[in-house]
């Protein structure tokens, strides 16, 4: 083989590096971390000691097979805000399978007990 004929094969190949690179590049760009939040009660002096609770779901084949509902076993019976997050792994596996396997990451808290009241006379 030829010097020329090998130096247009390196070049071929790094421009599809550089493709592949900036398509890499591009899409953690848009597939960065995201989070949503869902705030039911803002309470700030009662939210001091409440301890987060979190689980790692997964859904498969396009959102064709959704993960199991979470049982959230709040003492209250009742949460008071959640946070679906997802991050650069969790897209890359999307990416990676083509949207086969999604996986995420649901957090909540728990609503902090109520103090009963008197009520004025």
């Amino acid at each position: 083989m030829s010097f020329q004929g090998t130096l247009a094969r390196d070049i071929r190949l790094s421009s599809w590096v550089r493709v592949a690179l900036f398509a890499l590049a591009f899409s953690g760009l848009i597939q960065s971390c995201s989070l949503t939040t869902v705030v039911a009660r803002e309470d700030s002096d009662a939210a001091v000691n409440i301890k987060p609770h979190g689980k790692t779901t997964w859904a498969y084949a396009w959102g064709l097979v959704q993960p199991t509902p979470i049982q959230a076993d709040c003492d209250e019976k009742s949460i008071s805000k959640v946070r679906v997050r997802t991050n650069l792994g969790f897209a890359l596996i999307t990416v990676a399978t083509a949207g086969i396997v999604m996986p995420q990451r649901v957090e909540w808290d728990c609503s902090p007990p109520d103090v009963p009241t008197e009520p004025l006379n």
